[in-house]
């Protein structure tokens, strides 16, 4: 596992709930983090053929409150949430890989960090919270289904693969995801 680096001991790491302002740095992280760090796995035709599809933010994830940015001195540089929709760029002939009994289990989205602050500790931070938010509700596990590049920082957060997930793209192309999921608590009832 690479090396964590630390953030300036100046700068504070905040994390808070999104609001409908936060919505253009919401699609400009995303497309950074994709350009950034993707594009290397997944080719640059198909991650810009899939930055429109996932710039079309299932904005409503905002308006649950579900979905969070992280900031540091006023500035986003991560950004993540959950609900009980499928990500919205599969598509609805798509499908995630299930496991037994995962009907109404929640779905992490857009969990992106902007390529400059990778390795601070903050996508770590931001997941976290997404976790403890999802365990207050009272679920017990909850699925993603993360790009190629973020597989790895899934896995070692306790993320266990499913299978692959695909979603089809403009021109032909089709986007290649992992399906995963992750079990919070044993004592938690898991979502029937």
């Amino acid at each position: 596992m690479p090396a964590t680096q630390s953030i300036p001991t100046a700068a504070i790491l905040r994390i808070r709930r999104a609001n409908p302002s936060d919505l253009a740095d919401i699609r400009r992280l995303q497309a950074a983090s994709l350009r950034g760090s993707a594009r290397r796995l997944h080719g640059e035709e198909v991650i810009e053929s899939l930055i429109p599809r996932i710039g079309a933010f299932d904005e409503e994830l905002v308006a649950d409150g579900t979905f969070f940015i992280a900031e540091i001195e006023g500035e986003a540089v991560a950004c993540g949430g959950w609900s009980m929709r499928e990500p919205s760029f599969m598509g609805s002939e798509i499908e995630m890989p299930t496991t037994a009994g995962a009907v109404d289990v929640p779905h992490v989205h857009g969990v992106f960090v902007h390529p400059l602050f990778i390795r601070y500790g903050i996508g770590s931070t931001l997941l976290e919270r997404l976790d403890s938010d999802l365990r207050a509700q009272g679920f017990a596990r909850a699925r993603v289904a993360a790009t190629l590049a973020a597989e790895g920082f899934f896995a070692e957060r306790g993320w266990r693969r499913q299978g692959a997930v695909f979603g089809a793209l403009d021109g032909g192309l089709i986007f290649v995801a992992m399906g995963m999921e992750k079990r919070f608590a044993s004592d938690l009832k898991l979502a029937a």
